[in-house]
Formats: C-alpha cells, structure tokens, sequence
C-alpha cells in the first residue's frame, strides 16, 4: 500500500510563529478540515524563541517546527487515507501564517510493506503515488505553479546498512 507524506517550508511567515497554542488550533483545525481526527498533541519551546507542534492523528501525523528569526515554518504532513489531501492543508496553513509567503512542497510516496523490496515490486506503487497527487519522479523542483509554490521531486532514498 501507498501512502502520502508532504513536507513543506513556508517562507515569508508574519505571524503565529511564537504563539503555539495559535499553531496548534491552526493544525487542528486544517488537518479536521480533511477529516482526520485527533488523538494525542505535544510541544516544545526552544530558547531563545522557536516551537515544535505534533498533533498524532488517527490517519498518521502533522508537524509543524518553527523559525520566527527566518520567518520560516516547516510543516510534516501524512495521512494514511487516501481521500484527505495533505497540499488543502498545508493551504489553509499558509494563508494563516503566510499569506504573501512562499512555499515549497516535497511530496514523499511511502510504501507500507514488510520489506524494501516487496515495496518497489508492488505492481502499482507508480500509479497509486500518482492517484496520491505525487508528481512524476524528478531530480529537480518544476517550476512554481502559482503563488510562489513549487513542487519538488521525491527525495533520493536508498537503502543503508546500519554503520557498525
């Protein structure tokens, strides 16, 4: 089975970034908005500014980690059910925090199987990471659709032996 993870920098942040209760309603709100239901939430302020937000959510995850002296959000979105759209809310996100802002989204297809190679041997990986709304596999981001976005290729992931 396919899953889709998108991880995204939002640049151009104006405002939220130190407010976690704001972020974490913000999160909620937008991943509820796709039908995903919330289980269990943590977060962690950093000194000297800065926050870390997990909602853990029936269908997977949202993580949102801030750099308010970047004006940066990086967000970490997967949802396990295959209807909810994770670029919807990362939308509602970005025109919270950003809305002048850009944003960069690595769309990442996980297979869930026992090995690695039952995963690239699955007969319709491709196809289901396209129906997931992945783009085609691509070394370099394609050029912004709109408002700034741009959507770079899956990342190069190789299998590795643990270093002894």
């Amino acid at each position: 089975m396919i899953v889709h993870e998108t991880l995204a920098e939002i640049y151009g942040c104006t405002r939220l970034l130190e407010d976690g209760e704001a972020l974490k309603r913000l999160a909620r709100e937008a991943v509820v908005s796709q039908g995903a239901t919330v289980v269990g939430a943590s977060e962690v302020h950093y000194v000297p500014h800065g926050l870390t937000i997990a909602l853990f959510l029936a269908e997977s995850h949202i993580i949102l980690t801030t750099w308010p002296e970047l004006g940066l959000l990086l967000v970490d979105v997967m949802l396990c059910n295959p209807a909810m759209d994770c670029c919807r809310v990362l939308d509602r996100i970005q025109e919270a925090v950003a809305p002048q802002g850009s944003r960069v989204d690595h769309h990442v297809p996980r297979a869930l199987a026992r090995t690695p190679h039952a995963a690239t041997t699955w007969p319709h990986a491709a196809e289901a990471a396209v129906q997931l709304g992945c783009p085609p596999l691509s070394a370099t981001p394609t050029s912004p659709p709109q408002g700034g976005r741009s959507h770079a290729g899956p990342s190069d992931t190789q299998t590795r032996p643990l270093p002894p």
